[in-house]
């Protein structure tokens, strides 16, 4: 019994703490550094010049053609608002930058007005989406594997998208 009203009077000790500090204005100002902080990353990333091919409507079937590889094309298809498709872009540029020349990497930015149509048209229902492209396929394959580094390579470089035709 002790220890359970000990417990209790810390946690009302940490309540009264987290009132005093809304009412004080110090939480809105932990608040705003960690929001400026994840500012900071996400401004990062953005900036981040990935060897990830950009494709829209307009250039994806000429881009592909003209830039065929054995390994075929790892595509993301995405929307910037969407909170997975941003935590996915650090794994995603990790892959295209580690495999240039080993296998061609590109996304398509499906909330834009152009590529939204286009996007439907290949089958995207939610985002991130990936899509395998090789050429001896007889259309896109879905990605369904870890996404991450890893889980793409062992996709292309192991045949796991095998297991899906």
């Amino acid at each position: 019994m002790k220890e359970t009203m000990g417990g209790i009077k810390s946690g009302l000790t940490e309540m009264a703490q987290l009132y005093d500090d809304v009412k004080s204005g110090e939480f809105e100002k932990e608040r705003d550094l960690s929001v400026e902080a994840a500012r900071t990353k996400i401004d990062y990333d953005e900036d981040h010049e990935s060897q990830s091919v950009i494709l829209n409507a307009e250039n994806f079937e000429s881009t592909m053609a003209e830039n065929p590889h054995e390994n075929g094309w790892m595509v993301k298809f995405y929307a910037p608002w969407c909170g997975h498709c941003k935590n996915l872009k650090p794994e995603w540029d990790a892959f295209a930058d580690k495999h240039v020349g080993e296998v061609n990497v590109g996304e398509v930015d499906c909330d834009n007005t152009e590529n939204k149509i286009f996007c439907k048209s290949l089958g995207v229902t939610g985002y991130p989406s990936i899509k395998y492209f090789r050429e001896e396929l007889d259309g896109p394959i879905n990605y369904v594997g870890p996404r991450n580094l890893e889980g793409f390579e062992n996709w292309v470089f192991e045949d796991f998208y095998k297991d899906m035709m």
